[in-house]
């Protein structure tokens, strides 16, 4: 039987001496201050019960390398010996630099003493001390799409719960570094920027790299002051002067990007299409021809964005293209209701048209127009003769009354 050992504060402690060496088999209880141990030992062999267990490490792993010093006593608080497991270290998969908008994995890594069984661990993650993951059983925690505030100092923890035994992995810094603005896109619907008058235009903007959130502005070619912020730019109904070069501007307060230029194109659709005889003014709904001569026809628009197509009907069947019909030698063939066709476009699909008034042509045969004018010439020349013989008598009577005795 061991010796007694003595106890603080006026209590005795019952405790044993250390077993004899050599013995193969041995139980020893050991008690002191309300904290009790047992184990059971072999040659070179030692089992400890609890994380806080008598220390073995350094001693030989057998009971008889105790010390003195050490048995019989309790073990100073938050000795290990052997760990369950051992104080964790957070593992980075990725660069601990990573851009805005990427992802990384955070590793808690632990490992288990082949001295204790096996135990369960649960793994938190924190920032800046604050949890940001768990508690959970896996060991990998992923962010995802990180941001600037991502920034920080990381740490995970383990804990046995069963074993009321958690420790805590050092420190380790992520910066997230800012992305420059990049890759700023302007789109158009209708698509092409292409609008008619009257109808909405709605410009949209985005960009593929920058810091969030991002601010968008929108210019106009020539200008200094912005239209407008926002990712989207509408306008509701388009007019002609609305039509020009655009672009947006992306900016995260440090840096900024342009997209390309954008032509907006505001098609005004043709109308007011008249019909003219060539070297006059004013529009005709009837032309009168001779026969054998030569009549020429244009058309024009009121209004309607270049370019514009014209082309030409005689009752209904095209017989011509372009702003100018020449007709002649004129004859009976010419004869008919003409008509100009205007058109422009919007895009490759769309279209717009507008028909002239028809105007009536006539065509006279050309001997006709001959006994005609004969007939006229004949008929001035009477007149002329019954003019002059007027003139000749009233100056003869005017002579006489001023000459009473000639």
């Amino acid at each position: 039987m061991g010796s007694c050992c003595g106890g603080r504060g006026g209590r005795r402690t019952r405790c044993c001496s250390p077993p004899r060496s050599g013995t193969t088999a041995a139980a020893t209880t050991a008690r002191a201050e309300g904290y009790w141990s047992s184990f059971k030992t072999k040659p070179n062999e030692v089992v400890v019960h609890g994380e806080l267990g008598w220390g073995a490490a350094g001693l030989g792993g057998t009971a008889a390398g105790l010390g003195a010093r050490q048995w019989g006593h309790r073990p100073p608080l938050g000795t290990v010996s052997p760990e369950l497991f051992s104080v964790p270290e957070l593992s980075v998969e990725g660069s601990r630099e990573p851009p805005e908008g990427s992802a990384l994995t955070l590793v808690c890594v632990t490992r288990s003493s082949p001295l204790r069984p096996p135990v369960t661990l649960r793994h938190l993650f924190y920032r800046d001390g604050v949890v940001v993951g768990g508690p959970q059983g896996s060991p990998r925690h992923q962010l995802r799409a990180l941001a600037l505030r991502d920034s920080g100092s990381y740490a995970c923890e383990a804990r046995a719960e069963a074993a009321k035994v958690q420790k805590r992995s050092n420190p380790v810094t992520i910066t997230v570094r800012r992305v420059p603005v990049a890759g700023v896109t302007l789109t158009a619907q209708p698509p092409g920027g292409q609008v008619a008058e009257g109808e909405g235009l709605v410009l949209s903007c985005t960009a593929g790299g920058g810091t969030r959130p991002l601010v968008f502005s929108w210019y106009r070619e020539g200008q200094d002051q912005p239209l407008a912020q926002g990712s989207r730019y509408e306008l509701p109904a388009a007019r002609p002067e609305d039509g020009g070069h655009y672009l947006c501007r992306a900016t995260d307060g440090v840096t900024a990007a342009n997209s390309s230029l954008l032509q907006v194109t505001v098609v005004v659709p043709v109308a007011g299409a008249t019909v003219r005889v060539a070297g006059t003014e004013a529009a005709v709904m009837e032309a009168l021809g001779t026969e054998g001569e030569r009549l020429n026809l244009s058309c024009a628009v009121r209004v309607g964005t270049a370019p514009v197509a014209f082309r030409w009907l005689r009752d209904g069947e095209e017989v011509g293209e372009g702003p100018l019909l020449a007709l002649g030698p004129l004859g009976q063939g010419h004869v008919g209701s003409y008509q100009c066709v205007a058109t422009n476009r919007l895009g490759a699909r769309r279209a717009f048209q507008e028909r002239s008034p028809p105007v009536a042509l006539s065509v006279t045969p050309w001997g006709q127009g001959q006994r005609r004018g004969r007939a006229l010439a004949g008929g001035l020349s009477v007149s002329l003769l019954v003019l002059v013989a007027a003139c000749a008598a009233l100056g003869w009577h005017l002579w006489r009354r001023r000459h009473p005795g000639g």
